[in-house]
C-alpha cells in the first residue's frame, strides 16, 4: 500500500455486499483508496469491536455509509455511524452518505451532503464524485488573472509592504516590466520592482536595454551595476560599439562609473576590443578614465601603447603613474615608432594642467631613459 493512500471504511449492510459494496471497494483501491471491508478484514475469532471500532473506523480519512433499504435498520449500520459522527465533529474523519435505494435518510445524516447512486451498474460519474469528496478536490474552473489594473495595484501593495511580488507568470513578469518602464510612477516604487526583477533568471535583455536610456540615473545605474555583478553571457552580447559608447558618454558621473566598469566586462569577455574604451577620455569625471586605463593595460591588446596615448591629458596622478608603470616595464622592448609614440605620451603627460610636481618629476626622468636607449 502506497504510504500516502487514504483509508476509507464503508459502513454497510451484508444484504449490498454483493450487489454494490465490494465491487464499489475493488474500484476505490484501483484509484488509490485503501477501502476497509469487514468481508475483507475480519477473521474467525476477531473481536468484532475491536477490529470495526479500532482498527477500522478509527485510522479512516473518511468513512463511506452505504444508505439502502436495507442498512438503514441496522443496528450496525447506526452504531458505526455514531462512532463516525463523533470522529467527524473532533476534525478527524469526513462522513460521505451514499444511497443506492429509495429510502429514509438517517436524521443524523439529513445536513450532509450526500451522493445517490441510481444505476449500480454504471455509476462513472457518481464515483468521481466520490472520489473528489475522499480526496478533498474541486471541480471549480480555473482562476484565472484579474484585470491589469488591479494586477497593478497588487503588485504596488506587495513591493510598498516589503513583500516579494509574484514573477512565476508571464503575465506576473509583464505587470513588474510594466511598473519599471512607467516614468509615472514614484521612482522609488520603480527601483524597488526593478531591485527584484534584476534578480529573476527570465529577466528580458531588451527591457534592459531600454532601462539604459531612463531619464532617471539611479535606474540606468542601478541596471548597469546589475550587469557588472552578474555578467551573463546572453546579455553582455546584445552590446556593441555603438550602445556602448552611448553609455560611456553618459553626463551623470556615477552611471559612467558603472558604464566603464560594464564595458570593461566586454573587454575582458572578448565581446569588444579594448579601443571602445578610449571613449571615456571625453568624460570630465578623473575615476572614468583611470577604470579604462587600467583594463585597457590589463587587456594585453597589441595596441595598448597607441591606445593609452589617447589618454594623454589626463593629469591625475594614478592614472599617469598606471601608463609610466607599463612603460617603464615594456620599453626595451618597444620598437623605433613605439618608443617616438612613448615619449610623446610622456611629454603630454608632464604638460599636463594639474598635473603635480612629483608626477611631472616621474615623467621627465622617464623620457630621459627612453631617450638615452
Amino acid at each position: 500500500m502506497a504510504a500516502h493512500s487514504y483509508k476509507v471504511f464503508i459502513s454497510h449492510a451484508t444484504e449490498d455486499r454483493e450487489r454494490f459494496v465490494l465491487d464499489f471497494a475493488r474500484r476505490l483501491r484501483e484509484h488509490g483508496v485503501d477501502a476497509w471491508v469487514d468481508a475483507w478484514e475480519l477473521l474467525p475469532g476477531d473481536s468484532l469491536v475491536d477490529r470495526i471500532f479500532e482498527e477500522g473506523i478509527k485510522n479512516a480519512h473518511a468513512m463511506i455509509v452505504i444508505l439502502s433499504r436495507n442498512s438503514i435498520e441496522k443496528p450496525w449500520v447506526r452504531e458505526e455511524l455514531n462512532a463516525g459522527f463523533l470522529k467527524r465533529l473532533s476534525g478527524k474523519c469526513r462522513v460521505i452518505p451514499v444511497i443506492i435505494d429509495e429510502c429514509e435518510v438517517p436524521e443524523a445524516l439529513r445536513s450532509t451532503v450526500w451522493q445517490r447512486v441510481s444505476d449500480l451498474g454504471d455509476y462513472e460519474e457518481e464515483f468521481e464524485r466520490i472520489l473528489d469528496s475522499i480526496y478533498g478536490r474541486t471541480r471549480r474552473p480555473p482562476l484565472g488573472e484579474p484585470p491589469a489594473q488591479l494586477r497593478r495595484q497588487r503588485l504596488i501593495d506587495d513591493l510598498a509592504a516589503g513583500r516579494v511580488p509574484a514573477s512565476d507568470t508571464p503575465d506576473a513578469r509583464q505587470d513588474l516590466e510594466g511598473l519599471i518602464l512607467d516614468k509615472y510612477e514614484p521612482p522609488l516604487l520603480r527601483l524597488q520592482a526593478l531591485v527584484h526583477y534584476l534578480n529573476l533568471e527570465t529577466r528580458s535583455g531588451t527591457v534592459l536595454m531600454g532601462l539604459l536610456a531612463d531619464p532617471d540615473p539611479q535606474v540606468r545605474r542601478t541596471v548597469l551595476q546589475s550587469l557588472h555583478k552578474n555578467p551573463r553571457r546572453d546579455l553582455l552580447e546584445l552590446f556593441d560599439a555603438s550602445n556602448v559608447g552611448q553609455i560611456l558618454a553618459d553626463p551623470d558621473q556615477e552611471v559612467a562609473v558603472a558604464s566603464t566598469r560594464l564595458a570593461c566586462d566586454l573587454v575582458e569577455a572578448g565581446i569588444l576590443p579594448a579601443e571602445v574604451l578610449t571613449g571615456v577620455n571625453r568624460h570630465s569625471y578623473w575615476l572614468v578614465r583611470r577604470i579604462a586605463i587600467e583594463c585597457i593595460i590589463k587587456s594585453g591588446d597589441p595596441k595598448t601603447l597607441e591606445l593609452l596615448h589617447e589618454f594623454r591629458t589626463t593629469s591625475y596622478h594614478v592614472s599617469q603613474q598606471l601608463m609610466r608603470d607599463y612603460i617603464e616595464s615594456r620599453y626595451d622592448a618597444f620598437d623605433d615608432d613605439q618608443r617616438t609614440l612613448a615619449i610623446d605620451l610622456l611629454r603630454n603627460l608632464a604638460t599636463a594642467k594639474r598635473a603635480s610636481r612629483t608626477s611631472k618629476s616621474k615623467t621627465e626622468n622617464l623620457i630621459e631613459k627612453l631617450l638615452l636607449q
